[in-house]
């Protein structure tokens, strides 16, 4: 059994897929598996990976209609053989001693069942970028021994799956919902909630390239705000798990991450008539989750819930969110919000 498994979903990205498996071919650590799901590409994507075939035993490849990547994610998981599983994008790279780190880590700490960390974002591509030296990780550990530690725990999944470092057997029967938008936040919070130990750290083993038309930058499309609201969703039907302890966390996130894009994401549509009806749907999401949260909920979701004011919608969702942009570009400021917020919303 390998000792990491890295799983690369990738549709139509013959141009990058060289480089991102090419990050991982340099490792300085060698005991790992590499598996890329084509999902349903229709240009050359999976006669770049069978290319390398030969020359890669650790190198397989799946092939599969297309279906999104949280279908690719999935049948990933049904094929790999790892004890850590590391979900990498195709059109990403990652630092050299990046798999060297992570065995590091759970060498020292076996009982940690993930690791999150941060990711680079870069402009340039793998060959152009200058990556720099990689020191050993400095983490933190959480556990869910009670009602404080699992919200600290809870607070700290990250919203990627490019980074979490996942013991295998904790996955478990769970798998990614078919989203196209935010469904590794959601996995991670589910995950999360069926977990005893993780750790998180500031490193930067993963390097996001921003490349014209990936998903997560291109233009308005009606299913994007379908899935936010499906997230917002799986996120209430989070509530209850774990002695309610993660309840107010599962507010916050709602209230202040999911409610504010979803507004954003509704003016973004241009059909009149489409706005309306994501508007009725966007309020019924705001007052189901008020009943779900009527503790966590905010002042202004629970007016809006019982208003249906455009008005209420447009401070709280809309104005608020541009000032707060435009105040946290201040350092200081920002560190006076983030002061501010945990005082407020911390459960």
């Amino acid at each position: 059994m390998p000792r990491f498994s890295v799983i690369i979903p990738a549709y139509n990205l013959e141009t990058y897929l060289p480089d991102c498996l090419e990050s991982v071919f340099q490792q300085t650590f060698h005991d790992y598996e590499i598996l890329v799901v084509d999902d349903g590409s229709t240009d050359h994507t999976a006669e770049v990976c069978e290319k390398l075939l030969p020359n890669h035993p650790n190198l397989r490849l799946v092939r599969k209609e297309n279906g999104g990547v949280s279908s690719a994610r999935n049948e990933g998981l049904q094929h790999v053989t790892g004890e850590y599983v590391w979900f990498i994008d195709g059109d990403d790279f990652i630092h050299p001693n990046a798999l060297l780190r992570l065995d590091e880590f759970f060498r020292a700490n076996p009982e940690v069942d993930y690791l999150s960390f941060r990711y680079r974002f870069l402009k340039n591509t793998y060959r152009e970028a200058d990556l720099g030296e990689l020191p050993p990780f400095q983490t933190t550990i959480y556990s869910s021994e009670n009602e404080k530690a699992f919200q600290t725990m809870l607070r700290r999944a990250p919203f990627a799956a490019c980074c979490l470092c996942i013991r295998r057997a904790c996955i478990g029967d769970l798998r990614f919902e078919p989203l196209c938008t935010s469904e590794d936040a959601l996995f991670a919070l589910q995950l999360t909630y069926q977990l005893q130990r993780t750790a998180s750290c500031n490193a930067t083993p993963y390097c996001y390239y921003q490349r014209p038309g990936s998903f997560t930058h291109s233009k308005y499309e009606r299913r994007k705000f379908n899935d936010y609201m499906k997230y917002i969703q799986g996120v209430i039907a989070l509530k209850g798990r774990r002695n309610g302890w993660g309840d107010g966390i599962l507010a916050f996130h709602n209230n202040c991450v999911q409610f504010p894009f979803l507004y954003r994401r509704l003016h973004a549509n241009p059909d009149r008539a489409e706005r309306e009806e994501e508007w009725q749907e966007f309020l019924q999401a705001v007052e189901q989750h008020v009943a779900a949260f009527p503790t966590h909920a905010t002042w202004y979701g629970k007016l809006l819930a019982s208003t249906h004011s455009r008005l209420v919608a447009w401070i709280a969702y809309g104005l608020r969110y541009s000032f707060r942009k435009k105040m946290l570009r201040s350092p200081i400021l920002h560190r006076l919000f983030l002061l501010f917020r945990h005082g407020r919303h911390t459960p």
